[in-house]
């Protein structure tokens, strides 16, 4: 929904305008795929605490230091990523199997996404682990 005001709408006009030259990138995050079950990072640190809890209780080590699960959790709350970072050391060869599982392919296709990779876009650049931009980009190539 755009809030119709005239500078909005010139706004708007000129962003139609630079994605049908095809010359716009396209920067898409993790929350376009959350809709097909990709978890976002709240899911995922509690997803990585709960594995950590049930290999190693709720001891850890970082950086040397022994700090608990659910330090991770409340001193690191706003910097997710040092919290991931924590808990994967601590998760060890468990990480990347548990990843696999999480950010593999999904055998859905949504509109909405479909949609996003049917526009002209020069490039679509994503931060995404998961693999539904190119599923869904391929399927349309499929299907054309």
């Amino acid at each position: 929904m755009i809030i119709d005001t005239a500078r909005n709408r010139a706004a708007y006009l000129g962003l139609v305008d630079l994605v049908r030259s095809k010359r716009a990138l396209a920067f898409v995050g993790a929350g376009v795929t959350c809709p097909l079950g990709y978890p976002g990072w709240g899911t995922l640190i509690t997803d990585l605490a709960a594995a950590v809890r049930a290999a190693h209780g709720e001891h850890l080590q970082s950086n040397g230091q022994e700090i608990t699960v659910d330090q991770v959790l409340r001193e690191f709350k706003h910097k997710p990523l040092v919290q991931a970072q924590i808990l994967k050391e601590n998760l060890g060869n468990g990480y990347f199997p548990m990843m696999a599982r999480l950010f593999g392919p999904k055998d859905r296709r949504i509109g909405p996404i479909a949609d996003l990779v049917s526009l002209p876009f020069k490039h679509l650049l994503t931060s995404n682990y998961d693999p539904s931009l190119e599923q869904h980009h391929y399927s349309l190539s499929e299907r054309a």
